[in-house]
């Protein structure tokens, strides 16, 4: 993001501000903590808690004090939105800053649904880890994993995860309580497994001699209600099927316990650095089966004792952070990751009780409990209920008490995020993701021009006074979730959502002016894309340069996903896939440029990965036995950031596979971030698979000329000496700044001036 926007915030994450504010004189550790510049992030997000389910919204028959003391202290939204009414969609918002419905494969996952962020994309925990965060995924994942859909090794390594997309270190359930494996995934790997009870998946068959709840419904201590009469767990029955892992299945009414001490466990480890957790809980999600300790602590059954028990966790990290002293230094957001929904597959008596129970206010007026609030709708609903979230932020001695009526969406969370902590994103996170960061902070009480609300296939828009939905001839009652209303019409609908918050009378043919031109924002929303490939980050095609030769490439966007390209002239040509992933040629966008100032090199600029390669050429012929030339690199190397100003380090995590001039490229070979690509040979050896590695950045300063000129600067080369009519200085591509005016030996330079790098040969 702008510097700018970050140079105003990081005045007040200073040390000072805390002592000063505080008074006490600090100890050893909190001085430490003081002098830190990035704040922690921790996003606890719930699963299906409504707007009204908090006690500080107005809740009956349930007491969340935890909550409620964060959003006296800290702010609590009256506007606050997920992109979407359920889970997958917004979860995939909130990480990606993209709006869900962009991209194809982003409804409701199965468990054993393929990732659907793409390890390519830029995400959330990427961008923290690019200002030096350890970052952690705990609880509910429910966005797919592995590379394929039903081709998981839930009883190995899974080669797509949390891992791929930004996190360090992950805790998660597959997708939700109610739906199989039913096991918790360190990592990528299963726990607790018994190698001798291997697990299977399957969503479209049972396996023979397994119990479920449709054929052994005596087995169950919770009644299905539709639609989860699958495999048996724990005396309750699922969505889906599942064999074998006895040893590894949880037991739900330690789901949260378990997502708690993992996640204060990873704020223990490390609370000497910046860390960014994002803890999602499952309590309130069927099927609701809380702890023994929290059961009766509500007077709404098994889902208000859930929300009871959200809170205690929600308590339980808030304690963490006190006791390590690392409050004032943890923002801290607390939402939802959709609305709220009673009835949802099992029998819980959650709609009756809500339906029955009342308390007498203190005007003595009867009250009922409203899960979504003041809001029409619920889960699965395009009306606000759907998307409209409880959302405290809670930043002690940062922000003040106070409600905001601000409109904020979680989508804008990965830019806001980057603001804060002074990561540029531009032309890597998407552009849906809105820097909001006064808004969230409490001081900006506008926040967004419109949000953009997504249920199934319905799309509406909505500013802080009016309120568009498209028409939709979807189901106007979900008919799995006790026929609550969906909100769909065959019919333009327009609210005035200031004075009718419950969007009962439609104003769209008494308002025409106003729904075009909500219309209109729409369509133009819509028109940025719709519908995309989840794999394709840019949809356009390149033109490809001419190549004298045949010549091919091996692309691989991790270990277990390799496929073969044939440039021929201007043609590409897609061959064939190792694993079989399914992956459409259409997808793989390129550029390939030959370098100028060596004809064996080429320049991929990967519209797919956003990223440039250097990779050698290869005249081989179509056997897959003479294919060696690869634009990804080892998978055991990796770029962390290097305290030398400007540059990146590379850092081996295992043997090296890759020779540059027959020398290995060990530790402190750095390049130059955003200008300056790494230059490596082609080894000659066609057994070494990797021959180049990735490029950082662009730049298209690329000459063999001995006289380069650029507006007024003039760089030349005389009897190996570097020479310039400016000042400058030189540097070989391990990063090593070579003394000006020596002569150098023959090879590749980076000669910087003020106003730019250039790669220069010297011959």
């Amino acid at each position: 993001m702008k510097q700018s926007l970050f140079l105003t915030v990081s005045g007040i994450l200073g040390g000072g501000l805390v002592a000063s504010a505080f008074g006490a004189e600090p100890d050893k550790h909190s001085q430490k903590v003081q002098n830190t510049t990035q704040p922690n992030v921790v996003i606890i997000m719930a699963d299906d808690i409504g707007y009204g389910d908090f006690s500080c919204n107005g809740a009956v028959g349930i007491n969340t004090p935890n909550i409620d003391k964060l959003a006296e202290t800290g702010i609590n939204f009256r506007h606050a939105h997920a992109a979407a009414s359920t889970s997958t969609p917004s979860r995939y918002s909130l990480l990606t800053g993209e709006y869900n419905w962009r991209r194809i494969g982003t409804s409701v996952s199965n468990g054993d649904a393929a990732i659907i962020i793409n390890p390519i994309r830029y995400t959330m925990p990427k961008m923290f880890k690019e200002a030096g965060y350890t970052t952690a995924a705990v609880g509910k994942w429910h966005l797919g994993l592995g590379a394929v859909a039903g081709k998981q090794n839930w009883n190995g390594k899974i080669d797509q995860g949390p891992t791929d997309i930004g996190f360090d270190y992950s805790y998660i359930m597959a997708a939700t309580a109610d739906r199989v494996p039913c096991v918790f995934i360190e990592n990528q790997e299963v726990v607790g497994l018994d190698p001798s009870d291997p697990i299977q998946v399957s969503y479209s068959s049972n396996f023979a001699g397994e119990p479920t709840g449709a054929s052994n419904p005596e087995m169950l201590k919770m009644m299905y209600q539709h639609g989860h009469d699958g495999t048996i767990v724990n005396g309750i029955s699922r969505i889906g099927f599942m064999k074998g892992g006895k040893s590894a299945r949880w037991i739900d009414e330690n789901i949260s316990d378990s997502i708690v001490v993992h996640a204060v466990e990873f704020i223990e480890r490390n609370q000497d650095k910046p860390f960014f957790l994002y803890m999602g809980t499952n309590d309130a999600h069927v099927p609701r089966a809380p702890h023994p300790r929290f059961v009766g602590k509500s007077k709404l059954g098994p889902r208000g004792d859930a929300i009871v028990e959200f809170d205690d966790a929600v308590g339980q990290v808030v304690a963490k952070l006190d006791e390590l002293n690392l409050r004032e230094n943890t923002l801290i957001i607390v939402t939802s990751d959709n609305g709220a929904i009673l009835g949802d597959g099992y029998q819980d008596q959650s709609t009756d009780l809500v339906n029955t129970y009342s308390e007498t206010d203190e005007d003595g007026n009867t009250v009922k409990h409203k899960p979504s609030g003041p809001f029409a709708g619920t889960k699965y609903s395009i009306n606000q209920g759907g998307t409209a979230i409880p959302c405290v932020l809670n930043w002690q001695g940062r922000v003040a008490g106070r409600v905001s009526n601000a409109l904020v969406s979680q989508v804008d969370l990965l830019n806001t995020f980057a603001a804060l902590i002074g990561v540029d994103t531009e032309g890597k996170a998407s552009a849906d993701s809105q820097n909001q960061l006064e808004a969230w902070l409490g001081n900006d009480d506008e926040g967004r021009d419109y949000i953009i609300q997504h249920s199934g296939s319905c799309l509406a828009i909505y500013t802080r006074d009016w309120k568009y939905i498209e028409p939709n001839n979807g189901p106007q009652t979900i008919a799995w979730a006790e026929n609550v209303p969906s909100g769909y019409r065959n019919y333009d609908q327009l609210f005035n959502i200031s004075a009718d918050i419950r969007e009962t009378e439609n104003l769209a043919s008494v308002n025409f002016q106003k729904m075009e031109e909500l219309k209109s924002l729409l369509n133009a929303e819509k028109a940025k894309g719709v519908n995309m490939s989840l794999t394709a980050i840019n949809p356009e095609s390149f033109v490809m340069s001419t190549a004298e030769k045949p010549v091919w490439f091996m692309i691989h966007d991790n270990r277990a996903n390799m496929s073969f390209l044939k440039v021929d002239g201007e043609k590409v040509n897609y061959t064939r896939d190792l694993v079989e992933v399914g992956k459409e040629a259409d997808n793989l966008f390129f550029r390939m440029e030959v370098l100028s100032d060596n004809p064996n090199h080429f320049v991929i600029k990967s519209k797919v990965k956003g990223e440039n390669y250097i990779v050698g050429r290869s005249d081989a012929d179509e056997t897959l036995s003479s294919v060696y030339t690869s634009i990804v690199p080892n998978s055991s190397w990796t770029f962390l950031n290097s305290a030398v100003d400007g540059y990146k380090q590379i850092k081996s995590l295992g043997e090296p596979s890759v020779k540059n001039n027959n020398q290995r490229i060990c530790l402190n070979t750095r390049i130059e971030l955003n200008k300056v690509h790494l230059w490596i040979d082609a080894p000659t050896d066609v057994g070494n698979q990797f021959a180049a590695y990735r490029v950082i950045g662009n730049t298209n300063n690329y000459s063999s000329t001995r006289n380069i000129v650029s507006g007024n600067e003039k760089i030349w080369v005389e009897d190996g000496i570097i020479k310039a009519n400016i000042p400058f200085k030189v540097f070989n591509l391990q990063g090593q700044e070579k003394q000006s005016g020596a002569k150098q030996n023959p090879g590749v330079y980076i000669v910087k001036t003020a106003n730019q790098s250039i790669k220069l040969i010297v011959k």
